[in-house]
């Protein structure tokens, strides 16, 4: 996902000419008038996927469907969502499903929805995080998987506030002021509890 691209510094506000192809994404610039010894230079930020690959028997054949969802950026810096949601909209019920998410890497994420449901497997690898989800039978209906993701380098920053506020509640309570020790222990609570809701 291109979350950002400046043209010689400058923020560009609209994508180029773009084509979707098999290997991703294709743009292609036309620039004109560069002056000799001149240069033009074009930056992309970019943003890895959730990559999603489904795996189901439809009338006794096996199919995979290859899928991936952009991280939605919340209010919080660092924070944000990724909905999967997959419909059986085949006509059929569908045997067999398996969905299988890879959440990028430097992220660290928890599961929204499904609520009551785990994953079946959650594994590492050079591309991320797997999480396997093993469905079964699936009649004509909506599955949703909402997923949020915590930079990690944001990680961080929450464990050193938190740490910070523990230490407090701690010298609080050493000097027998309870009162102080709570106030610092709710800043805690209310520190990590805005990143899950």
């Amino acid at each position: 996902e291109i979350s950002e691209i400046t043209y010689n510094g400058q923020v560009v506000d609209q994508l180029p000419d773009n084509t979707l192809t098999k290997e991703g994404l294709e743009l292609r610039w036309q620039i004109q008038n560069v002056p000799p010894k001149d240069k033009v230079e074009i930056n992309y930020d970019l943003r890895r996927r959730v990559s999603r690959t489904i795996i189901f028997i439809r009338e006794k054949e096996l199919k995979i469907i290859k899928t991936h969802s952009n991280l939605s950026k919340l209010e919080l810096e660092g924070l944000y969502d990724a909905k999967l949601p997959f419909t059986n909209s085949f006509g059929v019920p569908l045997e067999g499903v398996v969905i299988e998410d890879i959440i990028p890497l430097y992220y660290v994420h928890f599961v929204k929805e499904p609520k009551v449901v785990e994953p079946n497997q959650l594994t590492s690898s050079e591309m991320g995080e797997l999480v396997k989800w093993n469905v079964g039978a699936m009649e004509q209906s909506t599955l949703n998987y909402h997923y949020k993701l915590l930079e990690l380098f944001r990680l961080e920053e929450i464990k050193i506030d938190v740490n910070d506020l523990e230490q407090k509640a701690l010298e609080a309570v050493n000097k027998g002021n309870i009162i102080v020790a709570l106030e610092n222990y709710k800043k805690i609570k209310d520190a990590l509890i805005k990143f899950i809701n």
